[in-house]
C-alpha cells in the first residue's frame, strides 16, 4: 500500500484531573476516537500501539498498554489478541506510536491500527513520595547511568548561551533550564530579543484561550510577560521573559490510521 490516511482522533481535556486513572483516560479517549471515525467498536483494529512515559511512577513499569486496555477488552468495545506495543521516548512517545501505526497501514500489517497516548505528570499528595515521583518522571527522560556526559555538555553550551547550567537551581525540572538556555543562546547570537520570545508566549495563550481542552485557558498581553515574569540574566545582560511552561497534567490522545 502506498498511502496512510488518518481517519479518527480524539483528545481528552488538559488538567491535572487526580481523580482519573490512566485507565479512566484511556477509555476517554478510545471511545471518543471510535465515534470520530464512525466506528460502534474496534473489531477492525488489527494493531495497537500504546505511549506514555511516566506510569512507572504509579506502581505499573511494563504492560501499560496492556493493564489499560484489559477492561475494553473485557466489554468487547477492543477485540481480543491483538498486538499490543508499547513505546517510550520521552517528548518523542506519541511520534513513536503513530510511526508505528503508519507502518502497519503501509506494510499491510494491518488494515487499520491504533496510536494512542495516555500520560500524568501530576502525581497527587495522597500517593506516598509525590513530589519525588513526580520530580522522577521529568528526570528519567535524560541518561541517568552517566549523567556526568550530559552535565559537561550543557556546562560547556551555558557557557557558549551566555547563560551558566545550574541545573533546577529555581526549581522544577532540568529541561527547563536547556529551553532558557537556547532562548538566551538565539538572544545572544541570533538578535532574538525578550518582546518577540513575549509575543509568542502572548499567541500561545491567545490560542490556548481558545481551545476547551486547554489547561490553561487565559490570555496574556506580551507587556504582562515581560513585566512580573521577566527573569534577569545577569551574565548575558538579557532579561528573558517567562510564562507557564510544561505544566502538570493529565492528557491523552489516539489517532487512527487506515
Amino acid at each position: 500500500m502506498n498511502d496512510a490516511w488518518i481517519i479518527g482522533t480524539s483528545c481528552t481535556r488538559f488538567g491535572k484531573q487526580p481523580g482519573a486513572s490512566f485507565k479512566d483516560l484511556t477509555r476517554e479517549a478510545y471511545l471518543a476516537v471510535l465515534a470520530d471515525a464512525g466506528f460502534s467498536d474496534g473489531g477492525r483494529i488489527g494493531n495497537a500501539w500504546f505511549g506514555n512515559c511516566g506510569m512507572a511512577q504509579f506502581g505499573q513499569g511494563n504492560i501499560r498498554g496492556q493493564v489499560c486496555f484489559t477492561p475494553l477488552v473485557r466489554e468487547g468495545s477492543f477485540p481480543e489478541r491483538v498486538g499490543m506495543t508499547n513505546v517510550e521516548g520521552g517528548c518523542a512517545t506519541a511520534s513513536m506510536a503513530l510511526h508505528g501505526a503508519w507502518k502497519d497501514v503501509l506494510s499491510g500489517t494491518a488494515d487499520l491500527s491504533l496510536a494512542i497516548g495516555v500520560e500524568k505528570t501530576f502525581v497527587p499528595e495522597r500517593i506516598p513520595d509525590a513530589a519525588a515521583k513526580q520530580q522522577a518522571i521529568f528526570d528519567n527522560g535524560i541518561d541517568q547511568l552517566d549523567p556526568q556526559d550530559w552535565r559537561a555538555y550543557y556546562a560547556a553550551a551555558g557557557e557558549h548561551a551566555g547563560k551558566p547550567f545550574t541545573p533546577k537551581d529555581g526549581g522544577g525540572t532540568l529541561f527547563m533550564d536547556t529551553y532558557a538556555m537556547q532562548a538566551a543562546w538565539h538572544i545572544r547570537h541570533r538578535g532574538t530579543t525578550p518582546a518577540q520570545i513575549a509575543a509568542g508566549a502572548s499567541k500561545n495563550h491567545a490560542m490556548g484561550a481558545k481551545n476547551p481542552l486547554a489547561q490553561y485557558r487565559f490570555e496574556v498581553t506580551p507587556e504582562q510577560v515581560t513585566g512580573a515574569g521577566a527573569v534577569q540574566r545577569a551574565q548575558a545582560a538579557v532579561s528573558v521573559p517567562t510564562t507557564r511552561t510544561r505544566p502538570a497534567g493529565a492528557p491523552a490522545a489516539a489517532p487512527r490510521r487506515s
